[in-house]
């Protein structure tokens, strides 16, 4: 495997981070590249997972290992004990339950939380949930962090739309939680999320050359 190395320059200058995507590989491999993914650690700040299986057979450190996607109940058990980092908690309901179970094993967990840019799909946290959300937020749980907020793509798009997207998010994050990152952008669209100012951007082909 070869790194894409004007890529991971092209993050450098802009002073951006990327997850590197290791969630189609199987352990072996994985693990073979991690070594070479480790040198471009001031860039590269995780490892994409989302099946939790694999994640328990696979030799990630759980500080670099970032669950995406959406989280099973009856899973957040074992995605706290081998994740540290969600990306993200799409509703109130898991994010309860990621609270409950970070403050049971006394791991710390940090927490991207999706935005509803669509209101037609009811998927993430509408603008006043949010602002509802963290007025709340309770100095007793200690162990969850939210961090950032985040966006889950549609694979079908107009660069416009993009633009929008990811414009949205900025100006909800600067607004109201101005020292959160956000998460968002992949491979496809990694350029466009890069020129509109987006601090973690998940990467997987465009990565690996």
């Amino acid at each position: 495997m070869k790194i894409n190395t004007a890529l991971i320059d092209e993050f450098r200058r802009r002073e951006k981070k990327l997850l590197a995507v290791t969630k189609y590989f199987d352990s072996k491999t994985t693990e073979s590249y991690i070594p070479e993914l480790e040198k471009y650690k001031d860039i590269i700040i995780g490892y994409w997972e989302n099946r939790i299986d694999q994640i328990m057979q696979k030799s990630i450190q759980r500080s670099q290992c970032h669950f995406i996607w959406n989280i099973q109940s009856r899973r957040i058990k074992d995605i706290v004990k081998f994740c540290q980092v969600i990306h993200s908690a799409w509703s109130l309901k898991h994010l309860k339950m990621l609270i409950a179970e970070s403050q049971k094993q006394k791991k710390i967990i940090e927490v991207f939380l999706q935005l509803q840019l669509d209101p037609k799909k009811q998927i993430g946290f509408a603008e006043y949930e949010l602002i509802n959300l963290l007025q709340s937020w309770s100095s007793e749980w200690k162990y969850c962090r939210c961090i950032g907020i985040s966006w889950m793509w549609s694979w079908e798009y107009t660069k416009q739309q993009k633009v929008w997207e990811f414009q949205k998010l900025l100006a909800m994050r600067d607004t109201y939680f101005p020292a959160w990152n956000i998460s968002a952008g992949t491979s496809k669209d990694y350029q466009i999320a890069l020129e509109q100012g987006i601090d973690i951007i998940r990467i997987w082909t465009a990565l690996y050359s």
